[in-house]
């Protein structure tokens, strides 16, 4: 159940004006609708502080590979696999709110908010590949190939 409402939690931050931009602003011919803004996207970023971080994972795994008995005292509420696809969903959500700050032109190369540089979405790509090396196959096969393509698109 603690996984569940992980992967709930990542999506609180996400309203409607979110949601519309992700749609499609049909309101002006550039995309850039006015209405989402940077203090929207920051908001959101806010709201994920509590969410899992790539770091957590490693904390994750070492506590799930079992062992002796004062391992498995120390197990998570959640298997391994769950907290990869509650990581890559969160990086997923991020690029994609990256992408909708570029189509509204939010972005700058010296923002003093790192989420609203031209360059968030190497940091973004990054902590994919830090989920993918901490994480054993097994925990990311049983995603299949949507787990590949899901942060790209």
């Amino acid at each position: 159940m603690q996984g569940l409402k992980k992967l709930v939690g990542i999506f609180d931050g996400i309203d409607k004006i979110i949601i519309d931009c992700s749609n499609g602003c049909r309101e002006s011919s550039n995309f850039a609708c006015g209405k989402l803004t940077q203090s929207k996207v920051l908001e959101f970023h806010r709201s994920q502080a509590k969410a899992p971080s790539p770091r957590t994972l490693k904390d994750s795994i070492s506590s799930s590979a079992g062992g002796d008995s004062q391992r498995s005292e120390q197990l998570p509420s959640h298997p391994a696999m769950q907290e990869v696809d509650i990581l890559v969903t969160q990086q997923w959500l991020f690029g994609r709110l990256w992408q909708l700050c570029l189509k509204h032109k939010l972005l700058d190369v010296h923002h003093k908010h790192k989420e609203l540089r031209l360059d968030f979405i190497i940091k973004i790509a990054r902590n994919v590949l830090q989920v993918c090396k901490q994480a054993s196959l097994d925990s990311m096969e049983v995603h299949g190939v949507g787990f590949v393509r899901s942060p790209s698109r």
